[in-house]
Parts: structure tokens; C-alpha cells; sequence
């Protein structure tokens, strides 16, 4: 699960424990036991030190006490997943990480960039030589990343940064023509052991209806010539209550390289 991920089930959590805390109190006192002697099984009420026989006419009082066990079993279960949440959130907030500020600062950066670098000189000499860039909106590369580069977004910025890290070479906004279309795909790269050819695009507004019909416009021409989805097509999105993050970043590039 991703940081926001967690954050979610956090409050998923809270909100069925305060439910349980709810519905404990009405339940009757004590606890139910069971002996079954061949198809034969009877219920027991231990309340006060005493074992009392349950009844089949009164039932309700043993499923009210199975419940009840139950119920009291799913809040340690959810007070421990709870701990276990906070513990996680607490030591991996999102700024956390330190690695990433020597990256971000352009004289380690220049400094690390042979020992980060590509292995194979000829992806290596790809990765550095000039290529076609986007040229519409240039006053949006407002976000400074990884190597004096700079970016549409944070999101980018985290796409970036954990590629960089990784030592998978990109291009970033590459004239990709296809079909006598000029497309600008997010990150061009490279596998840095084989050299295959991925695409990495962030959908980052797939909640706004034109923004949503512009991208499966793109996509429809990706697939049409081969770029496809979970293949050679990296694929991550965001919407405003959910960010993408740095963990969901690092599982795509596990995934693929």
C-alpha cells in the first residue's frame, strides 16, 4: 500500500472501531462456550464465575454472545493493524527520506551522476544527447527536479527523481511521432541492461472530463502502434484526494525494470 493508501485504511479502521466501541456496551455480560459431543452441541453462558446451559429456545442470547466475542476478537485485530499503520506513517512520511535532498542539490548531483549513471555506454550516450523537446507552455516548467531538470509537476518530479535513483536513462517530453502525429510523451526510457524502449506517462487530472478525453485520444494512437498498456506503456494517475507517491513510483519501476 502507498502512503495515502495507508492513510485511508487508517481512517477505515477508526471508523468500524468506533462502530465496535458502539455495539459492545449493549451486548450482554459474560461469554459463550460450546461442547459438542458427536452431532449433539450445547452453548454455555459463563457469567460470574458460574456455567449456565443456554437453551435452543433461547438462541438469540448465544448468537448475541458470539457476536460479542467476535467483535471483541476484530478490536485487537484493529487496534494492532492501527499501530502497526501509525508506526509506518510516522517513520515514512513522504518528506522523510533523505537520499533524495543529495539528489535534488546540483552539486552532489553533478558530483554522482558517473556513479549513477547507465552501465551500457551506448544507452548512456542516448540518455545525454540532444533531442526534440516540447516546446508549448514552457512557463509550466516551474518544478525543479533530478540534474538541473525541470518539470510539469511534482508528481513528475517524484517520476524523475526515483528513475534517476535507479539508474534508468529518460528523456524527458521527447518528440514521439506516430501516425504523422506528434506526441510528447511524459518520460522516453530505456532499459539500462537490454535497451528496450518504454513510455511513461502520469495522468494527473483523469477527474477533468476534457483532460480525460485528450488522454484516451493519446492512448487509442499509443496502442494503435504497439505501445501498449502493462507492456511498453507505464501508466500512473492521481486525482486530488489521492496524490500519487514516491512507494507507487518505486513499484512501477520494480515491475518493469
Amino acid at each position: 500500500m502507498s502512503y495515502n493508501q495507508l492513510l485511508a485504511e487508517k481512517h477505515r479502521l477508526s471508523q468500524e472501531l468506533d462502530q465496535i466501541n458502539k455495539k459492545l456496551p449493549k451486548l450482554p455480560a459474560g461469554r459463550l462456550t460450546y461442547v459438542r459431543s458427536g452431532h449433539t452441541l450445547k452453548w454455555y453462558h459463563h457469567l460470574n464465575g458460574k456455567r449456565i446451559y443456554i437453551p435452543k429456545s433461547n438462541r438469540k442470547l448465544a448468537v448475541q454472545l458470539a457476536l460479542k466475542r467476535y467483535l471483541q476478537n476484530r478490536k485487537q485485530d484493529i487496534t494492532r493493524k492501527m499501530q502497526g499503520i501509525n508506526h509506518y506513517l510516522k517513520t515514512n512520511a513522504p518528506d522523510s527520506d533523505k537520499s533524495p535532498r543529495v539528489l535534488t542539490d546540483p552539486n552532489y548531483a553533478e558530483l554522482l551522476s558517473d556513479v549513477l549513471k547507465p552501465i551500457s555506454r551506448e544507452i548512456a550516450a542516448w540518455e545525454q544527447a540532444p533531442y526534440v523537446k516540447n516546446a508549448k507552455y514552457p512557463n509550466q516548467l516551474r518544478v525543479q527536479t533530478v540534474n538541473g531538470l525541470t518539470v510539469r509537476s511534482k508528481s513528475e518530479s517524484i517520476i524523475a527523481l526515483c528513475l534517476y535513483t535507479h539508474r534508468i536513462p529518460f528523456h524527458y517530453e521527447e518528440r514521439l511521432t506516430l501516425g504523422g502525429v506528434d506526441l510528447y510523451p511524459d518520460f522516453t526510457l530505456r532499459h539500462p541492461q537490454t535497451g528496450e524502449t518504454f513510455y511513461w506517462e502520469h495522468i494527473g487530472r483523469p477527474d477533468d472530463a476534457v483532460y480525460r478525453a485528450s488522454f484516451l485520444e493519446k492512448l487509442d494512437l499509443y496502442i494503435a502502434h504497439g505501445i501498449v498498456p502493462d507492456h511498453n506503456l507505464i501508466l500512473t494517475w492521481e486525482t486530488g484526494d489521492h496524490p500519487l507517491s514516491a512507494m507507487e513510483v518505486e513499484q512501477k519501476i520494480h515491475r518493469f525494470f
